[in-house]
């Protein structure tokens, strides 16, 4: 259908620069009918142009006024289409970008929180394994100091049985002295 009404717009625009303008007002018609069921605005608008330009010829003013103005609808209604798709697709566009900057944001604080966890857990481990170093620090030392008071002791036993021991050597001294005396 749209190559019929393509080919009876060219049969009317041939008939119109022969000048033959019923023929090319009846060409248009069929034109115009088979463009109207398919909804083919564009090619609505050339054929609204081509009237106009037909009327004009045979100065008939207003209806060459008529198509003029059907055209101009046609052409402000194909442009504002136009003009909203791209619209549309530039608002798609900036709502994807904007979805890839969220995600991307997104993404570095998920990657900045596995950063700080793994921080925070490595952290953690130190902690433990300082905590686990002076723990067994500290038994050592206990063992130590309890190997220490118990040489202390011993050493105390020793030194106070060695006193007793100098004190009755002092006295088996004195009394030997005595004796010699």
């Amino acid at each position: 259908r749209q190559l019929e009404s393509s080919n009876y717009f060219l049969l009317s625009k041939l008939s119109f620069q022969e000048g033959n303008y019923s023929n090319a007002i009846q060409y248009l018609n069929h034109s115009q009918g088979l463009l109207k069921q398919l909804g083919d605005k564009n090619r609505i608008k050339n054929n609204y142009g081509l009237y106009a330009e037909i009327y004009a010829a045979q100065n008939l003013l207003d209806s060459a006024y008529y198509y003029q103005k059907w055209f101009s609808i046609m052409k402000d209604s194909i442009f504002n289409e136009e003009l909203a798709n791209n619209l549309a697709n530039v608002q798609i566009a900036t709502v994807e970008e904007q979805s890839q900057r969220k995600i991307a944001d997104q993404q570095e604080a998920n990657k900045r929180t596995r950063m700080g966890m793994l921080f925070l857990a490595s952290i953690l481990l130190l902690s433990i394994a300082l905590i686990v170093v002076i723990f067994k620090n500290n038994a050592r030392m206990q063992k130590v100091n309890k190997q220490l008071n118990e040489s202390r002791n011993e050493i105390q036993e020793q030194k106070e049985d060695l006193e007793k021991k100098n004190n009755q050597l002092a006295e088996a001294h004195n009394t030997i002295q005595r004796q010699n005396h």
